[in-house]
């Protein structure tokens, strides 16, 4: 990731800060809250923490900005972001559903 001085930045240091700007998309305290959500579930579904790859959170992180606006109009997203990282030959895939409901649960009925 180029900062604006020209110089690279690490995209999970950039994440941490709350300066990610993808697509227009910036992290919302809804959007932190799914990031959280399907961090937990990839986890528990392929062993792997998505936050141990740059590259990997800032799509996951994209996409959750992505289902947290479609959270305002759905009931049910899907976030889904094929071949999200390679952990050694084989590809792994992002694919969770998530209700409104339970995504309010975990925040608190904070809407962030």
């Amino acid at each position: 990731m180029i900062a604006a001085d020209g110089g690279l930045r690490d995209p999970a240091r950039v994440f941490l800060e709350g300066e990610l700007r993808m697509s227009g998309d910036s992290p919302t305290g809804l959007a932190c809250v799914i990031l959280e959500m399907i961090v937990a579930e990839f986890r528990q579904r392929h062993g792997v923490d998505l936050r141990s790859d740059p590259v990997a959170l800032a799509k996951a992180l994209a996409s959750c900005a992505r289902a947290a606006r479609d959270l305002e109009r759905w009931q049910v997203v899907n976030v889904s972001v094929p071949f999200i990282l390679i952990d050694g030959s084989n590809p792994r895939h992002l694919d969770v559903t998530l209700t409104r409901e339970e995504v309010l649960a975990k925040a608190g009925g904070e809407t962030g």
